[in-house]
């Protein structure tokens, strides 16, 4: 390797400002923790032992040295108290919640935290491959490959690049020549029809089918060929914005089609899984990645980029996050010289990050911001005069204060890409990283890891909201409660918002708003054990809202809520073919089903779809219940014949339901519903009162009576008795990692039966010894 013509030190991530050193020579420095840096050490190394140092500077300090050479302020300039972190983050090329967020601490690390090794070579090396797969009006694809290589210093090296798509007859050779000023090459492939290429598939609408592109190039010298193989997918996207009426007052749409499919996104927003990401196994984010899965989530939203462009995965980018919105309302101060801002903004995402995101990857969407109107913001000169408009684009949702468990607490936008609320990790969670004496709900190191200001007290407010306080004389225990009722709070009102928006995918009001196509809510995992938004601890380990989004993600939902006087109930259906029809009169938009099968797309005629249930069709069973009896009080039922997406397919005055039914005030009732199976299909249930009014809940002390093996070491049925109804049923298996397939439900039968699915190997005595169970009246005295 010494006697190569090139000798390199290749540092694939520094985090951040470094000074590298071999033998004591300086062959490099580093200041941006997200790019590959490569350094020539020809003249530094010599044959046999070397001495590589690398000495990191502060990155504190570095950023605060960077804001003084700064001629103004750029904000934000300090961080609130409640962050404890670190100020000036914007001026360092570094993971910005290092500093600390409003999710996650302040541990501003340094390091070596991606591969680093020395390469030597004669003639080229792959360094890099892009792919873009494009189709034509005709239904072919066009592959349009880059090559980027590197080469020895001043030299020119002439070869043959070849291209192969495996498992396919796909190829193409081409003779190239590389020098100092040209260091790429493109490829162009037209594919016949006669490939019979697979398309890449959102999660629930068909496979993920990813094709191995590799790339060969081999010197016209008889130098030895290398290599370089990329995964791709061949899939198109469109994010369609078009007027909702004919005369164009009501605004835009705003969602995806996906190889041509309309797409309602559902989802959640991703954070670093670790504030040390050298820590950050590939095994810990697939478990991550798979909850989400789990959770019938299609769509998840990251901070992030890096040498990206051939994931079919990725279907938009943004410029930033809430900067508009920021900008717009002056959160930190900038309208005392919004004109001075303005111009900072337009220079960086206008005329930088959008300029090199379309010569980069012209193929895929770019909206501005996030929240954004969309086009209608660039229309507006980047920063709309109201970027949160729900007449456009997409929003971001926070409602700590108000009801929670009523949908007209919120918002009705086109899309929702942020919404949420707080809720406390497991005990077990928070016993990892906190002495006993700090374990209680007001404890001063526990508000320590709340980064969200005044969010203890909010989250004490929604429980007094929606349920009456926690009562356990005993201190452990009533931290454990406290937990528990912040998850319901949580969940409940996730369920709420969600429904909320899902029920609005196929209609306008009045005013205009409706035609919501998506709902991301915030967010996904921790980056710590902490108070925080997530529905996935920092384990892994799934909180209530997880369980929830199980059910209120899923492709055939039902869908209750109350208007005025009226309780409604919805079908909502996804993850079937659509088409988009408009109203020839009015223009508005709403969603058809083109069949009434849960099936993936397969555009090639030949193969054959496994058909499945009828799932735009069938018979919607209502019972009304008293929470003192596991008899139903009355039952209807209502015949249905989807032809929208979403449709409200039963409508009944509630005080005629509660007559009929024999139900004396609406704190003794609820509603459950189901759709043929009462067991093992789609439910969904509506309380007519909160539960802190609910009256005739009873103690029902719910046993866990059989553990079953059904997969050795692996899955587990648990049956569940109860001799009364119980809501919000919990079972937890401590320090056992793994899921159950339903967590927090009502129990309405006598017996239930949840299977877990364990994430390590445990046998079924361990397993039944690590399991309890509790449901919402075991935490009254």
């Amino acid at each position: 390797m010494f006697s190569s013509q090139s000798l390199e030190l290749v540092c694939e991530g520094l985090d951040t400002v470094s000074r590298v050193f071999i033998n004591g020579i300086i062959v490099g420095t580093s200041d941006n923790m997200f790019v590959r840096y490569v350094f020539d050490i020809k003249r530094a190394a010599r044959i046999g032992t070397n001495n590589l140092t690398i000495v990191f500077s502060s990155p504190v300090k570095y950023a605060e040295s960077e804001s003084k050479l700064y001629h103004y302020a750029v904000p934000p300039v300090a961080l609130v108290p409640e962050y404890h972190g670190e100020n000036h983050v914007q001026f360092i090329r570094k993971c910005q919640c290092s500093f600390s967020w409003d999710w996650g601490p302040s541990f501003p690390a340094m390091g070596i935290w991606r591969d680093i090794y020395i390469q030597g070579y004669n003639n080229a090396v792959i360094r890099d491959v892009t792919a873009e797969t494009l189709k034509g009006t005709d239904g072919t694809w066009k592959l349009s490959i880059e090559v980027f290589v590197e080469i020895p210093h001043l030299a020119t090296v002439n070869g043959k690049l070849e291209a192969r798509l495996d498992s396919t007859p796909v190829s193409l050779t081409v003779p190239v020549t590389f020098n100092e000023k040209n260091k790429s090459a493109v490829m162009q492939i037209n594919i016949p029809k006669s490939v019979n290429i697979k398309e890449w598939w959102p999660n629930g609408y068909g496979n993920q089918t990813l094709y191995k592109l590799y790339t060969f190039f081999t010197g016209s010298n008889g130098q030895e060929m290398v290599c370089k193989s990329i995964n791709i997918g061949f899939r198109t996207v469109e994010v369609v914005e078009d007027f909702v009426s004919s005369d164009h007052s009501l605004g835009t749409t705003f969602y995806f089609k996906i190889n041509g499919q309309p797409v309602f996104f559902k989802g959640s927003n991703w954070i670093p899984a670790d504030s040390f990401l050298d820590r950050v196994s590939k095994s810990r984010i697939e478990n991550l990645l798979q909850s989400a899965k789990d959770a019938n989530m299609n769509v998840l939203r990251v901070w992030g980029g890096g040498r990206l462009k051939h994931r079919p995965s990725i279907v938009i980018w943004s410029g930033n996050n809430e900067n508009e919105k920021a900008l717009r309302q002056s959160w930190y101060n900038t309208d005392v010289n919004f004109t001075l801002y303005y111009n900072d903004y337009i220079k960086l995402y206008k005329d930088v990050i959008y300029k090199v995101v379309q010569k980069e990857d012209p193929n895929r969407p770019f909206i501005a911001s996030s929240p954004t109107n969309g086009k209608e913001s660039m229309a507006e000169g980047w920063v709309a005069k109201m970027p949160w408009d729900e007449h456009y684009g997409d929003i971001h949702e926070y409602k700590y204060m108000d009801p929670f468990f009523m949908p007209s607490s919120y918002r009705i936008p086109r899309f929702s890409s942020e919404y949420g609320l707080q809720s406390l990790p497991s005990y077990e969670s928070l016993d990892a990283v906190l002495n006993n004496s700090d374990l209680y709900y007001w404890s001063d190191m526990l508000d320590h890891r709340q980064h969200h200001p005044f969010g203890m007290v909010e989250m004490m407010a929604e429980i007094i909201m929606y349920l009456h306080l926690p009562n356990n004389p005993d201190k452990q225990k009533l931290f454990i409660d406290q937990i528990y009722v912040t998850q319901i709070d949580q969940a409940i009102g996730m369920k709420t918002e969600t429904e909320h928006y899902r029920r609005w995918q196929n209609k306008l009001d009045d005013k205009g708003r409706g035609l919501t196509m998506g709902a991301m809510y915030w967010m996904l995992n921790d980056i710590w054990q902490a108070p925080t938004w997530s529905s996935l601890e920092y384990s892994g380990k799934w909180k209530m809202l997880h369980y929830f989004a199980k059910n209120f993600f899923a492709p055939l939902l039902i869908s209750p809520t109350q208007e005025g006087n009226n309780i409604e109930v919805y079908i909502v259906v996804d993850q079937i073919p659509s088409s988009v029809h408009r109203h020839p009169q009015t223009g508005q938009v709403h969603f058809k089903p083109i069949t009434n099968l849960f099936a993936p797309w397969n555009p090639h005629p030949q193969s054959q779809n496994k058909p499945q249930s009828n799932v735009t069709s069938g018979t919607l069973f209502i019972q009304m219940y008293s929470w003192d009896s596991l008899t139903p009080l009355h039952t209807w039922t209502q015949n249905y014949n989807l032809q929208k997406t979403t449709d409200m397919v039963f409508q009944a005055d509630v005080n005629t339901m509660m007559s009929t039914a024999g139900c004396i005030r609406t704190k003794n009732c609820f509603l459950y519903f189901h759709l043929g199976d009462p067991v093992n299909g789609p439910t969904n249930w509506f309380s007519l009162s909160t539960f802190k009014d609910a009256i005739g809940l009873q103690n029902v002390s719910i046993q866990i009576i059989d553990v079953k093996e059904t997969v050795p070491m692996k899955e587990f049925n648990i049956t569940l008795q109860s001799k009364a109804v119980a809501p919000f049923v919990w079972l937890d298996a401590y320090k056992t990692m793994g899921r159950f397939s339903d967590n927090g439900f009502l129990m309405v039968h006598t017996q239930k039966v949840v299977t877990f699915y364990a994430w390590n190997d445990i046998s079924g005595a361990n397993l039944k010894a690590s399991l309890n169970v509790k449901s919402l009246m075991d935490i009254y005295f």
